[in-house]
């Protein structure tokens, strides 16, 4: 039996919505229809309902008017400011709905029944002189007596209806129909139960339709993420071969130097061993003069360990070129230094030599 009161796309109050159509709730409370509504926003805080009513939005107003499909009802909802308005507005539109769908079904009772209900319907319908408003109380009193006389009637309804397919049964049987229309109402209750079942997968295929989506929405992130991850290594492998490439230059720059390096300590060693064979053959010479030789031998002992000290300033710089690549321009310029003073020594030498062989020959010694 249909239970719209004005217009088929009008849901009544004072029914059910199905599963696709309910509010879920964050706790995972679902409200089906607008005595759940009232339930819930009696058990819910001043704060919880300030978490579903933000600024012009409220979204159990939204709920009910998107599924009720009544502006009226929405119209008065959204002129609420509180909770406690919003329940009370609720509580009578519900209240209202009720007593027109009682209306409504006392229409269809019979004659003799009427009169027995007619009493309730008053009541349940008109408000005492002067108040503008029941009381909370008062109305959920009135509310369960409606649905209290709503199942009578529908009991009474089915008990008529019983009897009267009892009686067409009967009426049925005597012509031999009986038999066509069981097969006929099998047949029927087969194809609601088919249906049924039908409507049932063809939800569970929406729900699994949804979650292939769900699934494959988070593949396609998950595949964006690995990309970048994926161009970020590359590019990271890029920047390394470039360090290791810049590295090896390093290297082979470093490797030439030491090269130069251990060439010019050979060059040196070279022209310390020719200093130190001319300096033999100046001690050959001055043989004869033992003050003078002695006096020269300490000079060349002295230059001898001034070399040596020399070696091992070079040495060091050898260790400290090793060990910091950034200074062999500074630790060059060193070396040409210290060979200039070598040169110049060795220059001291000759012209010391030279007056030693000009003394010894002014002497009256032979001349070399």
């Amino acid at each position: 039996m249909k239970q719209e009161v004005t217009t088929i796309s009008k849901t009544p109050l004072t029914q059910s919505v199905p599963p696709a159509k309910r509010l879920y709730l964050p706790d995972g409370e679902s409200i089906a229809s607008i005595h759940g509504l009232i339930a819930a926003l009696q058990k819910m805080t001043q704060s919880s309902y300030a978490g579903y009513s933000r600024g012009n939005r409220n979204r159990f107003v939204a709920w009910v008017q998107a599924t009720f499909n009544d502006p009226e009802l929405a119209g008065r909802l959204s002129n609420t400011t509180t909770k406690e308005e919003l329940l009370v507005e609720l509580q009578e539109s519900l209240a209202r709905s009720a007593y027109r769908e009682i209306q409504w079904l006392y229409h269809l009772l019979p004659k003799a029944w009427k009169v027995i209900v007619y009493n309730l319907l008053n009541k349940a319908g008109k408000k005492p002189a002067g108040q503008k408003r029941r009381e909370p109380a008062e109305e959920h009193v009135l509310l369960s007596e409606l649905s209290r006389m709503k199942e009578e009637f529908f009991r009474l309804q089915d008990s008529i209806k019983s009897t009267r397919k009892s009686q067409e049964a009967c009426r049925l049987k005597e012509k031999g129909e009986l038999e066509k229309i069981k097969s006929y109402e099998a047949k029927r209750k087969q194809k609601a139960g088919k249906l049924r079942r039908l409507a049932q997968e063809e939800h569970l295929f929406r729900e699994k339709k949804q979650r292939l989506w769900r699934g494959e929405a988070a593949v396609k992130k998950a595949k964006a993420s690995l990309a970048q991850k994926q161009a970020f290594l590359a590019g990271k492998e890029g920047r390394l071969r470039l360090l290791a490439q810049r590295h090896e230059k390093a290297k082979e720059a470093i490797r030439k130097e030491k090269f130069s390096i251990r060439a010019d300590e050979h060059r040196l060693e070279s022209r310390i061993e020719a200093a130190a064979g001319e300096e033999q053959q100046r001690k050959g010479r001055v043989a004869k003069e033992r003050a003078r030789q002695k006096q020269q031998e300490r000079r060349l002992k002295k230059r001898e360990q001034s070399l040596k000290h020399k070696e091992v300033a070079l040495q060091g710089a050898q260790e400290v070129l090793l060990r910091k690549e950034s200074a062999l321009a500074h630790r060059e310029a060193e070396l040409r230094e210290k060979q200039a003073k070598l040169a110049e020594e060795q220059r001291a030498l000759i012209l010391a030599r030279r007056v030693f062989r000009s003394y010894n020959g002014g002497k009256g010694g032979k001349k070399i």
